[in-house]
């Protein structure tokens, strides 16, 4: 059970990580050339994806922890 949540939770990071490859690609492409207001909004828009991803995260721990938190009930009761 575990090794198949640590291959899902692989899974997962890769699937965002790619995801978040695509935004910045496109991101760049929309920006056209670089001058400092584009920067700024790359990088407004990069914070903008960390946090995003500071919540995702934030909810599958949570979610990790509900779930450990209910076999244990069950293997108790």
């Amino acid at each position: 059970m575990l090794l198949q949540e640590v291959a899902e939770a692989m899974t997962h990071r890769r699937s965002f990580r790619e995801e978040r490859a695509r935004a910045a690609r496109a991101l760049l492409s929309y920006l056209g050339d670089p001058c400092p207001s584009n920067e700024r909004m790359l990088l407004d828009a990069a914070h903008d994806l960390e946090a995003a991803a500071s919540v995702r995260r934030l909810g599958a721990v949570s979610q990790r922890r509900d779930a450990t938190s209910l076999r244990l009930f069950i293997a108790t009761h």
